[in-house]
């Protein structure tokens, strides 16, 4: 005689919404037989792509799905995010008026509010009008931009309309200017004091100097123009000791020309980088105030001193050869650069003898302030 036995075993199935919600949180399966009837979870912004044995990845179960695994099981449920598309775009403003230098920030709003791609990008028609980052609006020179918000899911569009006015002139009768020069840590370097002015002058005053003496070792005033020799205050009027000079003539006169030079030292421990130097200035005219002001000068300290193509430690008509060299020959491997910043130094867009020849008077006439190189 025989008898055969079945076993029925049941096991407990439990349901993780994964970001949902579903009202059925277990069932009883039957190894072997099929789940059966399984829950629809909910979740907003999401359709359901149905039941799986791992949070990522795994087997698709469905009801009619044989229970092949002798033992309690969670299955998760996996979620396609909604694509809700993009209707349109405004911006918080559609037309402004700035100033050369003055900045805008504009705010883009996309709609719906719900929408899954929010992101723009940004542009302006005339970024040498009006430049934008990130809807930051940056006011260049005269004239009139459109800056146009444009979304990255339907291209939708907003703009504003920008227009720039120039910064407004102010006369001075006396202008003051420092020039510009570079150096590197320990190195002694020189800038020029000069004047120029329209109107007579009876008295001229410069205190106050202003440098970061963190990276600056102030040493004096030298070289003194005829400005400082005429007057009758003489070297008398200058204090190197604390930066100050004050001149008195006794027939007016119209100052123009350089006053003197002043010398550093950067300090061994200098940190890299561009220090302003300035100074206070004042004029005066039968007692009475005159307008005055200062272009500050600039010192660019780095290790490798800016001009410096030949690598001589020293800034002259030597560099001058070697950079047209280096422009005509540097195919040949013979003329190498350590500087690789910007050399179209004429800003033309092209980089020929035109930008030797800029360099030279760089070179020869920085101190004038015409020539200018953001090394």
């Amino acid at each position: 005689a025989s008898c055969t036995v079945t076993v029925i075993e049941d096991f407990n199935i439990t349901f993780n919404a994964n970001g949902g919600s579903v009202s059925t949180t277990s069932k009883t399966v039957t190894y072997n037989s099929t789940y059966g009837t399984l829950p629809t979870p909910t979740r907003s912004g999401y359709t359901f792509d149905g039941w799986y044995t791992s949070s990522t990845g795994g087997t698709k179960i469905t009801n009619t799905t044989t229970v092949a695994i002798a033992s309690n099981q969670t299955l998760y449920a996996h979620w396609t995010e909604d694509i809700i598309a993009v209707t349109g775009v405004s911006l918080n403003k559609t037309t402004a008026t700035l100033t050369v230098g003055d900045t805008l920030t504009l705010a883009a709003t996309v709609a719906p509010s719900n929408a899954t791609n929010k992101t723009v990008s940004w542009t302006s028609s005339s970024p040498s009008v009006a430049s934008v980052s990130n809807g930051v609006v940056t006011a260049k020179a005269a004239g009139t931009a459109t800056i146009t918000a444009t979304t990255v899911d339907g291209s939708k569009t907003a703009t504003c309309v920008v227009a720039v006015s120039a910064q407004p002139t102010v006369d001075y009768d006396v202008i003051y200017s420092i020039s510009n020069t570079s150096g590197k840590p320990g190195d002694s370097i020189e800038v020029a004091l000069s004047v120029s002015s329209d109107v007579v002058v009876d008295g001229l005053l410069l205190d106050g100097l202003d440098y970061d003496e963190n990276a600056l070792e102030f040493i004096g005033f030298t070289d003194y123009g005829e400005l400082i020799t005429n007057s009758y205050t003489g070297d008398i009027g200058v204090d190197s000791d604390n930066g100050e000079i004050s001149l008195g003539y006794n027939s007016p006169v119209k100052p123009n020309g350089q006053i003197c030079v002043i010398k550093f030292n950067i300090k061994d421990n200098a940190e890299e980088g561009e220090f302003i130097i300035d100074i206070n200035g004042a004029a005066s005219f039968e007692r009475q105030g005159l307008s005055s002001k200062v272009n500050a000068g600039k010192i660019t300290i780095s290790k490798w001193m800016s001009g410096d193509f030949d690598n001589n430690e020293g800034i002259n008509m030597k560099d001058v050869v070697y950079f047209m060299n280096w422009v005509n020959f540097s195919w040949t491997g013979k003329y190498t650069m350590l500087y690789d910043g910007d050399k179209d130094f004429n800003k033309d867009g092209k980089i020929n003898m035109k930008d030797v020849v800029y360099f030279m008077n760089w070179v020869n006439f920085s101190w004038t302030g015409k020539y200018n190189i953001n090394w």
